[in-house]
């Protein structure tokens, strides 16, 4: 308790209130934000509490004192868990600043800078958070490996901090894998996009490298909050764009075959593959096995022709991008 106090009082010193804020945003690395009475860092073995900022809503001064008692709150409930485990705070927000004439702060909310009307952007981003825990719980009821959520209060999205130490786990991009962790890297996201839209009958919607982590040598899904239901107009066409950025990263990133985009698309939506594991893994197997055979195949032509199978390769699947895909009997 007297370690949130410490911070509480240190935040909204007028002295060093700038240089906190200007701390609290830094969105390159997490920040031990729970500190002793004299200021130092707590010891690796005692990481109480850690949060990431995306970013923040501040339209003065005012919101940004009951901004801050909000996240003291949430901490101060988390306190009793994080002893024996470590939680991760995370905002979903994005914000801009810019400074008037007036010299005070306004906050400049993603998207709906030129929207017109009415609207209140602090409820819209409420809902979002509100948005992003339904989608996260989901998806963890289903066994799908994400981050644990744990509440919601406000725009703040408090979940399981995954990491050892206090050091967060890297994005799937930040690491290096040799050739056996990255076929099963690349099978377990064809699992999670799988698992998402026949259990959960969601599509993540922004599935890269980025929203993808390596913890404890599995690849786990974050950054839910633009999932939309698999019946939305659009999910088919996210799912599709999905499936190219997943096969992108991993044919980019090494010698890997990996399935065309169309491969991949029906692999995730087909209704004739069981939902048991074993079913599952015939099915990829069977893929797979073609995959490497049209992979073998390719490498043993001459330079010419293989190239023009690629190329060819490339054109289909740039076909299948640009092809409409109706989503009932009446289309």
């Amino acid at each position: 308790v007297l370690k949130v106090f410490w911070v509480y009082q240190c935040i909204f010193n007028k002295s060093r209130f700038k240089l906190c804020v200007f701390m609290l945003f830094s969105s390159t690395n997490p920040i031990c934000i729970l500190q002793n009475h004299r200021g130092n860092a707590p010891s690796k073995n005692k990481i109480y509490a850690f949060f990431c900022f995306r970013a923040c809503v501040i339209c003065d001064y005012s919101h940004v004192c009951v901004f801050y008692f909000v996240i003291m709150q949430c901490l101060f409930v988390c306190l009793i868990d994080a002893i024996n485990e470590n939680i991760a705070l995370f905002l979903k927000v994005s914000c801009y600043f810019q400074m008037t004439h007036e010299n005070k702060i306004y906050d400049i909310p993603n998207n709906v800078t030129q929207q017109k009307g009415k609207s209140n952007p602090r409820k819209m981003i409420k809902i979002w958070a509100e948005k992003e825990m339904r989608n996260y719980k989901r998806i963890y009821e289903a066994n799908i490996p994400c981050p644990r959520p744990i509440m919601v209060k406000s725009n703040i999205l408090l979940m399981q901090f995954l990491g050892k130490d206090g050091w967060p786990s890297p994005r799937l991009r930040d690491v290096t894998l040799p050739p056996k962790r990255q076929r099963e890297a690349y099978i377990q996201c064809l699992r999670i996009m799988r698992h998402m839209f026949h259990r959960c009958k969601l599509v993540h919607g922004d599935l890269s490298e980025y929203n993808l982590l390596w913890h404890d040598n599995r690849v786990y899904v974050i950054d839910v909050s633009q999932s939309v239901e698999h019946d939305h107009p659009s999910a088919l066409d996210f799912l599709r764009a999905d499936c190219r950025n997943v096969n992108d990263f991993f044919r980019k990133n090494g010698d890997l075959p990996v399935m065309s985009t169309r491969q991949l698309f029906e692999f995730v939506t087909d209704v004739s593959i069981g939902v048991e594991e074993w079913e599952e893994d015939e099915a990829l197997d069977r893929i797979m096995e073609s995959v490497e055979e049209t992979t073998m195949r390719l490498s043993s032509v001459s330079g010419v022709d293989r190239s023009k199978e690629e190329q060819k390769e490339m054109v289909n699947d740039s076909v299948f991008m640009n092809s409409f895909i109706p989503r009932s009997l009446n289309q």
